[in-house]
């Protein structure tokens, strides 16, 4: 009988890297991450699975978690996907299909800005096993454009990345965790299953259209790291939580 209260652990990154803010986290910080990961006893799975499972279709280990990466910087290429490699974990990388090749120019960008990866990067990673999903065409607000050019970021994206590639592409998540319910139904259109920015972990309760994620950055340190993954650190969760919800409310307003 299925476990109705497991919960997944779905990592949120962008860029391994010494870069200011948010989005940037030091290599050697990385490594440590996913070394704790592994010592911990988690099975990294294919964010598709999540869909069997949230559907009662398939169960997974009581430890799992799912690595995503948001932007497909080359650093992803450089000092993540080595140390993913190193204990036979994936990942998979959410590509805004426009800027492939080029630098990041969108809102909110790192200045200096980091380059992203080439598609022959991206099809050679496939072949070593790395995932990939859909990240818009543009890197656009989705709740902010028309319906006809949310209908375009969407499809478009993932009809280049399914040329690309050569195999089906499933998995999509919305610049900066922006989404409404239009955006919702349209992602449902055309994939399987998509990650917001959500702050919490996912559950069989959680939209499959917005999964929550672990954000990263807020687990630098390595004892407040390995602290989580032992199941002790539910009130650093719940004020990081608290934090968030604020920044949300803030800014909506």
């Amino acid at each position: 009988m299925a476990d109705q209260t497991q919960k997944l652990e779905i990592l949120m990154y962008h860029s391994v890297s010494d870069g200011p803010g948010p989005t940037c986290i030091p290599s050697e910080v990385f490594a440590a991450q996913i070394a704790s990961l592994a010592e911990a006893g988690y099975h990294v799975a294919d964010l598709p699975d999540v869909v069997a499972w949230r559907r009662g279709e398939m169960e997974l280990p009581a430890k799992t978690a799912i690595i995503t990466f948001d932007d497909g910087f080359r650093d992803f290429r450089d000092a993540a996907w080595p140390v993913l490699q190193r204990y036979g974990f994936s990942a998979v990388v959410f590509l805004p299909t426009e800027h492939i090749g080029r630098q990041e120019n969108w809102v909110g960008a790192n200045e200096p800005p980091r380059p992203l990866m080439s598609w022959a990067d991206i099809r050679s990673l496939a072949r070593d096993g790395a995932s990939f999903g859909s990240h818009s065409m543009t890197h656009a607000k989705l709740p902010e454009i028309s319906e006809e050019r949310l209908q375009s970021e969407l499809s478009l994206s993932k009809a280049r990345l399914e040329d690309e590639l050569g195999e089906p592409v499933r998995t999509v998540a919305p610049p900066y965790g922006a989404t409404s319910e239009v955006v919702r139904v349209a992602m449902a259109q055309h994939y399987d299953v998509a990650v917001g920015t959500g702050f919490d972990r996912t559950d069989r309760t959680s939209d499959l259209f917005d999964l929550p994620r672990i954000e990263m950055f807020y687990f630098r340190n390595a004892d407040i790291w390995r602290r989580y993954l032992d199941g002790k650190a539910n009130v650093y969760m719940a004020i990081r939580r608290f934090a968030r919800n604020l920044r949300s409310m803030a800014t909506a307003e």
